[in-house]
């Protein structure tokens, strides 16, 4: 089977995306373990950089010859249709499409992702669970659901466990849903029939998702080695990690790179493949420590900016985000000029910045367009920059234009995935998560997204199968399994409606579950 089959294949276009859900999970048995932008004017004050946007957009129109068709179900051709000329949307949305329409696309670019009837009756949800769109984090931002009181005294008894357990001492996460307001301090669920919002706290293996601090990352004290390491000794660690990342090992990878950078300090690449193999396992306070080690030996490293702006985004870190775009700006090659007359705001004030870093963005987007070839890279940043001001729509135009120039590259579909799930639409998230795992099934951080995806979609066997399975790629002597996919994953019993298993993940008896569903 190749990897770029569900791309092309016809069964893509009609099989609803749920009923492969279920097959996933046995197709992995042979592995390893593993795991627009609305512009204000734009001015430098050098004047061979002033830009006036309505003059952009004039002579872009007049170039525009055809639309790109993004893989995916969001079309910004048809938002224009819908927009007036006045509506400040009209300008960007005009200006986005035309700076595309010169861009030579692959010969064969991915077929664009099914639009699926919504043919399936919803029911009632237990809650709403809000894949990070970069990653894995939930977002403490609510989606309508149904949510009955019974669900909410369910969800009380998960939580109580889940106190009462070891693996929930010292951890916290979040997860929001809307039609019902629950809140709790550490000991406490507070019920109210009559109020509409939730706000319910799980545990976290390491801190809050969403509620990292600047100051708690600022007492971080460098990168936590495992400890032993059976690879310590090995010749050339390094290669032999790249070797284990190419079968999609990511737990081995891991423990190969740690190998690496402990035998060499020096070795920026090394910190760097350690970086985004820790983000793929899920665990961004390892890569924001290794993406920082890999930025003090090489400053210059602008695939190290991207994926730790990606880790600060996932912790909800805005400013430290923001500054790593900024720096991605300034150390790349094609656009640092644009920053020679111009320097980010020094206050505090984050909408600024954000402003800021848009025009620059919108500015190299403008400059890129007279290339022949899409720059994957400045997409992914803008897509980064969306998400952080919850404008998901606008990031999964971003995350398709990239895909356009990266077809099969794992991590821009799990992008496109997350963006997609925050912007409500489950569904059409699977899609994309389901790509990601055909290219790499040892990416633990897509399969913990589709089972949250399944889980709002009430697939809650489908759901449990896929936290099951990430779980098992995570069970490695020297690596701990994620306790959020465990917390998850009990949630999903509860919506299963099989309290017999609660015990089974209260002691993380993987064993037992996995028998229990099949899963060999």
């Amino acid at each position: 089977m190749t990897t770029f089959k569900p791309l092309v294949d016809a069964e893509c276009g009609t099989t609803n995306p749920l009923i492969k859900l279920s097959e996933l999970y046995k197709e992995d048995k042979k592995l390893v373990i593993q795991d627009g932008i609305n512009p204000s004017l734009i001015n430098f004050s050098d004047t061979n950089l002033t830009i006036n946007s309505d003059t952009i957009v004039d002579e872009l129109v007049n170039e525009y010859h055809r639309p790109i068709i993004a893989p995916n179900t969001f079309h910004l051709e048809s938002l224009l249709k819908d927009l007036h000329p006045s509506d400040p949307q009209y300008e960007w949305t005009k200006q986005f499409l035309d700076s595309c329409s010169t861009y030579d696309l692959p010969s064969s670019p991915p077929q664009r992702l099914t639009l699926y009837e919504q043919n399936y009756i919803q029911s009632p949800a237990c809650f709403i669970l809000h894949p990070n769109p970069i990653f894995l984090d939930q977002q403490p931002y609510p989606i309508d659901a149904e949510f009955n009181n019974d669900t909410v005294e369910a969800t009380n008894n998960i939580l109580s466990l889940l106190q009462e357990s070891q693996f929930a001492a010292n951890t916290e996460c979040k997860t929001s849903v809307n039609d019902i307001n629950v809140q709790h301090d550490t000991d406490t669920l507070n019920k109210n029939k009559r109020q509409s919002d939730a706000n319910l706290s799980l545990s976290n293996d390491q801190t809050s998702s969403s509620q990292l601090s600047s100051g708690q990352l600022n007492n971080h004290t460098g990168y936590k080695f495992i400890q032993p390491n059976p690879f310590f000794d090995y010749i050339n660690p390094y290669e032999e990690g790249l070797k284990h990342l190419e079968v999609h090992d990511i737990v081995n990878a891991i423990l190969f790179f740690e190998a690496a950078v402990q035998n060499k300090h020096d070795h920026a690449d090394a910190w760097l493949c350690l970086g985004i193999t820790q983000s793929e396992n899920g665990q961004d306070i390892h890569a924001i420590d290794a993406l920082k080690k890999c930025i003090e030996l090489d400053s210059k490293n602008t695939q190290a900016y991207i994926t730790l702006a990606s880790c600060y985004a996932n912790k909800m870190l805005k400013k430290e985000a923001l500054n790593c775009l900024h720096q991605w700006l300034i150390n790349h090659n094609k656009y640092s000029h644009l920053l020679s007359n111009h320097r980010l705001h020094s206050i505090r004030d984050i909408e600024i910045i954000f402003e800021d870093l848009k025009n620059l963005f919108l500015q190299a987007i403008l400059l890129s367009k007279n290339s022949n070839t899409i720059d994957s890279d400045l997409q992914v940043c803008l897509g980064i920059l969306f998400y952080l001001y919850d404008d998901y729509n606008k990031a999964t135009e971003c995350f398709n234009t990239a895909i356009l120039a990266k077809p099969n590259d794992a991590l821009l579909w799990n992008k496109l995935g997350a963006a997609i799930a925050n912007s409500g639409l489950n569904e059409q998230a699977v899609n994309a998560y389901y790509h990601a795992l055909r290219l790499s099934p040892g990416f633990i951080r897509a399969r913990y997204n589709l089972g949250k995806s399944c889980l709002n979609l009430n697939a809650y066997r489908e759901a449990i199968e896929h936290f099951l399975i990430a779980l098992k790629q995570q069970n490695n002597v020297y690596l701990q399994m994620s306790d959020d996919i465990w917390h998850t994953l009990a949630i999903a019993i509860d919506c299963l409606k099989r309290p017999d298993l609660i015990e089974y993940v209260r002691y993380k008896n993987l064993s037992k579950l996995l028998h229990e569903f099949e899963i060999e």
